[in-house]
């Protein structure tokens, strides 16, 4: 029982292997004759058919041989589109460049105010320090208080302009502009 049972098992493996162990040849050249030949035999389209005379051709002629053709409709229309492509103006150099140089200059900008802020602010906290005179107290710590806002005013515009930067790269990513007109 045990040996039938091994032969059986040891037989399945053998014809499942055989592939394996002993592959077949095949012949490329003779593949190539073949598909040759069988492409000659498929039937050549008489009549080619367009949106001009498809009506006329189908009420004439029974058994039809269909080809696709590209006609002169189906390329004004694809000369359409690529105008429409060309004239979108997210599918330009000159409109990411544009955008990206905005918002460059908007958070150099607010980066040079921050610093003037800083540097006048000093200033005032200088004066604030060493006025004696009650009413020049008064003024130089207003003045402190007034630079201190604007100071945070511009640290939030310079953080909404960074912002507005990083949405840019995923909206030219999104549009598909390459990476080099955002530089």
């Amino acid at each position: 029982m045990k040996k039938s049972a091994l032969v059986i098992v040891l037989s399945f493996f053998i014809f499942t292997t055989a592939d394996f162990i002993f592959p077949q040849k095949i012949d490329l050249v003779e593949l190539q004759k073949k598909e040759k030949k069988r492409r000659e035999k498929i039937k050549k389209a008489k009549y080619k058919i367009t949106n001009d005379n498809v009506t006329s051709t189908i009420k004439t002629k029974k058994n039809l041989s269909f080809i696709k053709v590209d006609n002169e409709t189906t390329g004004e229309k694809l000369k359409e589109k690529k105008k429409a492509a060309e004239e979108d103006p997210k599918k330009k150099e000159e409109y990411w460049r544009r955008k990206m140089k905005i918002i460059n200059e908007n958070i150099d900008t607010t980066k040079k105010n921050i610093e003037k802020t800083k540097s006048n602010l000093n200033q005032a906290q200088t004066n604030f320090l060493i006025a004696d005179i009650p009413g020049k107290i008064n003024q130089a710590r207003a003045l402190v208080d007034e630079l201190t806002k604007l100071l945070e005013e511009h640290k939030i515009r310079l953080s909404k302009f960074e912002k507005d930067k990083e949405a840019l790269y995923n909206e030219a990513r999104k549009a598909g502009a390459l990476p080099g007109w955002l530089r």
